[in-house]
């Protein structure tokens, strides 16, 4: 059994406190699961604070004896939707070499978050997450906080988070610098369905009928309601992420993306990323050319991380 309580208190607009605890079901505590059993084999040193939030904070030697003034005080990663975490790995092992003395809150996402699970059950999700980020970065003017997000599944938790911190706090998420990984995209019912396909059984006679059933999900979630002035999660994902009432205006974000995204189009990440140098925001854009969705890094990992260490240099 395992229960994640905040060692802190958050100040609300009106001066009461809210403690924040991962809680699962109404429950007060967390019980983990044979996946978060499987998870710590597969991100050795990651804590689980509930199913869907890991944290790993170096070893208090270690920190110390490799601790970088310039080193990230929490780097904030949030994954793809339904990502193993055998490759998520990869991601975690580049940051612990680039980062030594860096905690990393990592941050995963399912295809139920994109149908069933409400606005209210989401942040109660993410409430371990963001005490995390207050725990390491205490103040809205504090320095320290890397994020680096993948595809719209990353980015929906991301900006859920940064709604929470701006309503805790009345400020924006104080992220230095942002890494934005394919995304964001346009409601699409094909690339919409290429997604949440790419971990179905193979076997057609269980692929097709789940594809079947995913399909018009999709159209009754992300098709329907605009027909009707409702916006989608999409649209309103696209607004979250260029608000300066959510994340700061000068903190550069490097956009990441390729022409061979078949799932985010470019057209989409570039659309974007010229609405947010309209608001003022400082963008870097980085054309992968071919690679699939959320296959930049595994195509050129060296210039996949050069870019990410610039981020962090550029940070302000």
């Amino acid at each position: 059994m395992f229960r994640f309580q905040s060692q802190f208190p958050l100040t609300l607009r009106r001066g009461s406190t809210l403690s924040l605890s991962s809680t699962r079901g109404g429950s007060k505590a967390t019980y983990l699961s044979m996946s978060t059993v499987a998870a710590a084999a597969i991100l050795p040193g990651f804590k689980p604070l509930n199913h869907k939030t890991y944290l790993y904070t170096p070893p208090e030697l270690e920190a110390q004896a490799s601790r970088r003034s310039k080193d990230p005080k929490l780097i904030l990663l949030a994954t793809w939707m339904d990502a193993h975490l055998k490759h998520v790995s990869k991601y975690v092992l580049y940051y612990r070499e680039l980062y030594p003395s860096s905690p990393i809150l990592l941050l995963t996402s399912s295809t139920s978050d994109f149908f069933f699970n409400t606005k209210a059950r989401q942040k109660k999700e993410l409430a371990p997450a963001l005490a995390a980020v207050h725990n390491f970065i205490p103040k809205p003017d504090s320095e320290g906080l890397f994020v680096h997000a993948m595809s719209n599944g990353g980015s929906g938790n991301l900006a859920v988070l940064a709604e929470q911190y701006q309503f805790i706090s009345e400020n924006p998420l104080p992220a230095q610098a942002m890494v934005l990984d394919s995304l964001p995209g346009h409601s699409r019912l094909l690339p919409g369905l290429t997604a949440m396909s790419m971990n179905l059984p193979k076997p057609f006679y269980v692929r097709w009928p789940m594809q079947f059933m995913l399909g018009m999900l999709l159209i009754f979630f992300y098709h329907i309601p605009p027909t009707f002035g409702f916006p989608t999660m999409a649209t309103l994902l696209r607004h979250h992420l260029n608000s300066p009432e959510l994340f700061r205006k000068e903190a550069p974000r490097w956009y990441v993306y390729s022409d061979g995204d078949t799932i985010i189009p470019a057209s989409d990440v570039e659309e974007h990323a010229e609405e947010a140098k309209k608001l003022g925001m400082v963008v870097r854009k980085e054309n992968f050319g071919q690679s699939p969705h959320v296959g930049h890094m595994r195509k050129d990992p060296d210039r996949y991380w050069t870019i990410v260490c610039r981020a962090w240099e550029e940070r302000v």
